[in-house]
């Protein structure tokens, strides 16, 4: 089991930090321990569900993270067990610059 906040209904609020699954991955996919996340703009419109797009529930909230590769899918081979990677999933990420590298 791992922790997630979760958005678990259509009302302001309802959301809750939970025990959930771990997630299996598939070939192409990369299991990570996340160490930090970032609360931005739209996860604040999820919380008072105001957002401008629908949101099924319950769903897991976070896009802004990074972490630790823990384990990774058998045809990925740009990324290694340990490797310390980050998201955002509207920025370009380019893995050249200290920002990327730090």
């Amino acid at each position: 089991m791992m922790k997630a906040v979760v958005k678990y209904g259509q009302l302001d609020g309802m959301v809750e930090l939970r025990q959930v699954p771990i997630p299996e991955i598939g070939p192409t996919d990369v299991l990570l321990e996340v160490k930090a996340a970032g609360i931005c703009g739209s996860d604040i419109e999820m919380w008072r569900h105001r957002c401008t797009y629908r949101v099924n529930t319950p769903v897991i909230q976070g896009h802004e993270f990074c972490g630790i590769i823990n384990k990774r899918g058998k045809e990925v081979t740009e990324f290694k067990v340990g490797d310390r990677v980050v998201s955002e999933t509207s920025a370009y990420v380019c893995g050249k610059c200290r920002f990327c590298k730090a």
